[in-house]
């Protein structure tokens, strides 16, 4: 079996301990042998055959070879000790010198040794060095740390385990650890010595967060526009697919409405990039004030956004957000740069499934309407209408100019006398709204009333013609024109509206008009 090259490693270090020992003990025999036999034939040779004399002559010279050796013995170890500790500081140097938290332990998990990194991680989490490094057992950290609901100090505690046993030669596991400042991750990589007996462990920690944040962004903008900060094309297919197979599930409705900015090139050949840039910018901005929470916004290309209303009751609801949309875009210009732009959209709405039944589908249709505003004049929405009735067409566009008709004198009161049957003389006038369109001429009470009060705007002309009346009854009282009292028809959606009473007094209030002479009728 191949060896890893840790395991060569050790294998030499070993094999140079061992030859640095022999060296050790070849020499003090080579250098033991030559003294005596040197010294053995030297004195032979110019001494007496006197014993006392070879036996002091003997002392002398075992002490000179013991006080030789030792000096030599000394030499030879120190030289190894001080390469011992050049390696185990340079070894050290090494561990502090990377960017990784990383500490050794033994096969109980107790710290042997730990990095500058280590050290200071503990102390900028407020952890006592004591605890985490030398002498401490890493285990017991990890038991208290999932003692307090950490999870991942679980997975890091059983791979260490797992490793000193020698049933996995390593592991590693990516966790976050979030401070209360910042948000961070990390890599765990638990290893072993093979061949240390008892085992030695080594926990590494390494910060990955620039890499997670990376990752983070690019998902981000794999669905969003950087721009906008919207969805994009991609991300909102995603949740148009899913909204479909919801919608085909539980047979629900939906709309999709298509929004493209007129005229944005002319802006851009204008002013320039920036400004048309920081255009879109704001009608994005817009558009999310209009849009739900539970809706789906995205910026489709260029000048053009999406938007998908979810859960709509019937096509009607589509229309009026489409309309806020236009009116919002138009009601106030836009600053970018210097420069304030009046700025119009242009909207089509698809409905599922009476427009399409596919993504495909109801995106062509929803701009084929678009293509369809455009060309007739623009700052508008339409349905798709293919599957459209023309006299539904109609009411919508009715609706819509009639929206823009409140407060504007194409709205105005007519004043119809009340005849008593006995005597002829006028007991009374009935008020009545009435509208002269610029577009459509005098427009029958009995076409725009029904649309007023199916999308709600009765109430604001219900209030509107309150007023006028009063006011306009209060001045005929006070020149003695006329002391009939007025009648005002009122819905019953206005009606029923909280505040109503109020509405009322203060119409009276503020046009001075006796409570008397004001008589109200509830139409159904």
């Amino acid at each position: 079996m191949k060896k890893r090259p840790d395991q060569r490693t050790n294998r030499q270090a070993r094999i140079g301990l061992n030859k640095s020992a022999f060296r050790i003990a070849a020499l003090y025999f080579i250098v033991g042998s030559i003294y005596i036999y040197s010294s053995d034939s030297i004195l032979h040779l110019v001494l007496p055959d006197d014993m006392a004399a070879h036996l002091y002559v003997s002392i002398v010279k075992g002490g000179l070879f013991v006080f030789i050796t030792a000096l030599l013995i000394y030499f030879s170890v120190s030289s190894l000790l001080h390469k011992l500790d050049t390696a185990n500081r340079f070894n050290q140097d090494t561990l502090n010198a990377l960017p990784e938290h990383i500490a050794v332990l033994d096969e109980h998990g107790t710290i042997l040794l730990v990095n500058d990194a280590w050290r200071k991680f503990a102390r900028e989490n407020g952890t006592a060095e004591a605890t985490v490094c030398e002498g401490a057992n890493y285990l017991d950290v990890c038991q208290n740390a999932i003692a307090a609901g950490n999870h991942d100090a679980g997975v890091v505690a059983t791979a260490i385990q797992d490793v000193s046993r020698g049933e996995k030669d390593s592991f590693s596991y990516e966790y976050a650890c979030h401070s209360p400042h910042e948000r961070r991750w990390f890599i765990a990589v638990i290893t072993r010595f093979a061949e240390y007996v008892p085992a030695r462990i080594v926990a590494s920690h390494e910060n990955i967060t620039t890499r997670k944040l990376a990752e983070e962004k690019a998902i981000y903008l794999s669905d969003h526009d950087l721009l906008t900060g919207l969805l994009n094309r991609a991300g909102f297919m995603e949740g148009l697919l899913d909204e479909l197979l919801r919608a085909h599930r539980f047979r629900g409705q939906f709309a999709l409405i298509t929004v493209d900015i007129d005229r944005l090139n002319v802006v851009n050949n204008a002013f320039g990039r920036v400004q048309g840039d920081q255009l879109i910018q704001e009608v994005a901005g817009r558009l999310k004030q209009i849009a739900r929470e539970v809706d789906l916004l995205a910026r489709h290309d260029g000048d053009q956004f999406l938007m998908l209303l979810r859960g709509i009751k019937v096509p009607s609801d589509a229309a009026r957000v489409a309309l806020r949309i236009v009116d919002e875009m138009a009601a106030r210009p836009i600053q970018a740069g210097e420069s304030e732009l009046d700025i119009t959209v242009s909207a089509g709405i698809a409905v599922y499934p009476e427009h399409g039944i596919s993504a495909d589908q109801l995106l062509a249709n929803s701009e084929a309407a678009v293509k369809r505003i455009k060309q007739s004049g623009r700052n508008n929405y339409a349905y798709f209408s293919d599957d459209l009735s023309v006299s539904s067409l109609e009411k919508l566009t009715l609706e819509q100019q009639l929206r823009r008709a409140i407060g504007t004198d194409q709205l105005y009161p007519m004043y119809q006398p009340q005849f008593s049957l006995l005597t002829g003389q006028v007991i009374g006038f009935e008020v009545l709204a009435r509208w002269r369109s610029p577009e459509l001429g005098e427009v029958s009470p009995g076409t725009f009333i029904p649309i007023a009060e199916e999308s709600g705007l009765i109430i604001k002309i219900g209030e509107w013609i309150l007023q006028e009346a009063c006011k306009q009854t209060a001045d005929w009282s006070s020149r003695g024109v006329c002391t009939v009292p007025i009648c005002v028809n009122v819905s019953a959606l206005q009606f029923n509206q909280p505040g109503f009473s109020n509405t009322v007094e203060i119409a009276l209030l503020s046009s001075k008009l006796a409570p008397e002479m004001l008589e109200l009728e509830l139409t159904c």
